[in-house]
């Protein structure tokens, strides 16, 4: 392994432009849910989904 980039990552114009794009889709996706169960449900997913992404997000970092 080469060494560790995560500021490199953070501080890419691409990588934050993804990562903009997340966040405002799931913003999008928010705002479509019709009543607070639904809400419920998609925080729910979110949460329980984040634990998924992060380990995306290590074996990205640290496979490279």
């Amino acid at each position: 392994m080469e060494g560790v980039y995560v500021v490199a990552n953070f501080t890419s114009p691409f990588n934050l432009a993804g990562l903009l794009f997340s966040v405002i889709a799931l913003y999008f996706m928010y705002k479509l849910c019709a009543d607070d169960k639904s809400r419920l449900v998609f925080k729910k997913y979110v949460f329980f989904s984040m634990p998924y992404i992060g380990m995306i997000t290590l074996v990205g970092l640290f496979g490279k």
